[in-house]
């Protein structure tokens, strides 16, 4: 196959583009092989697996990427499985209810974000009733008056804004049900796939909230728990990206903003910029039942 050869080693050479891969399938022996080009400009050629379903690192690595901090992924995950009473109060909770506990608490955890534990800031009144609740479940989380203490980085990580993950995991889990075939995600980081064996040790290009594989194809979903103009787009802009670099065409990429509103998104042209991506924003009261509905119609039951 000169021409696709040459083809791949001119599109490896063009600055920015995108990694193009060969894909090679025995006849005689049933062999499937992955052919790219390497860093140095050679061709680097893998096996891929034939049984089975692909598993994250084999659907990462046919695009050039690896998972590293895995463990870490793990034990986070472990983590905000936990707090499944804590996430109960926030789903039974009124929509202005969290706009009243967590923009505040988004907004002062963010001013402190390089600062040690504990932490102790005020909080104004109209958050402490909904804050009350949440803080009663969580672990080295006291509220005192109108001052939170925080004094475990868990509690400090999920009150930023990993509640929201945890959240949407929960709703997809209970919405999508047990299954095989579909594998969720949470806080990835992925590295370019080189030949260094610190897996652990490399630093991320980039974290997704959630993934979610199945029928062999990765939908990404970025969970913003704040209002912020410009981490919104710069959110849709990532999943954009890495939508077309690591999904293509099949894939489907989802930022649920539940404390936005619509007029935010519209003032801000955040809707037409997201559509013009291929990502979907569902925002306001509802976004994680939206997202849940399509994932539903996306990965159907079978027999």
């Amino acid at each position: 196959k000169p021409a696709t050869l040459g083809a791949m080693l001119g599109q490896s050479g063009a600055a920015g583009g995108v990694p193009v891969s060969l894909i090679s399938v025995g006849v005689s022996t049933f062999t499937v092989r992955l052919v790219r080009t390497a860093p140095d400009g050679t061709l680097d050629e893998r096996p891929l697996p034939t049984l089975a379903r692909a598993t994250l690192d084999d659907y990462l690595a046919s695009y050039g990427y690896r998972e590293i901090n895995r463990d870490a992924r793990l034990t986070w995950t472990d983590w905000i499985r936990d707090q499944d009473q804590t996430i109960r109060t926030i789903e039974t909770m009124k929509w202005r209810d969290r706009q009243a506990a967590f923009l505040p608490l988004n907004r002062e955890l963010r001013k402190r974000n390089r600062a040690g534990l504990p932490l102790a800031f005020d909080l104004p009144a109209e958050a402490l009733p909904p804050i009350g609740r949440i803080a009663a479940d969580l672990e080295a989380v006291e509220l005192e008056g109108n001052q939170l203490k925080i004094a475990a980085e868990p509690s400090r990580r999920f009150l930023e804004g990993h509640w929201l993950e945890a959240y949407i995991l929960r709703a997809i889990e209970a919405g999508l049900g047990e299954r095989r075939d579909v594998e969720l995600f949470t806080n990835v980081e992925i590295a370019r796939d080189t030949d260094n064996p610190a897996r652990n040790r490399a630093a991320a290009e980039t974290e997704f909230d959630l993934l979610i594989l199945g029928d062999d194809r990765l939908d990404l979903i970025e969970a913003k728990a704040s209002s912020d103009v410009s981490g919104l787009h710069a959110a849709i802009d990532k999943l954009g990206h890495y939508r077309t670099l690591l999904s293509g065409p099949a894939g489907a990429a989802w930022l649920v903003a539940p404390l936005v509103t619509r007029r935010k998104l519209e003032e801000n042209e955040l809707l037409a910029h997201a559509e013009a991506l291929g990502v979907r924003i569902y925002n306001n009261d509802g976004a994680v039942g939206r997202l849940v509905t399509d994932l539903k119609k996306r990965y159907p039951r079978r027999g």
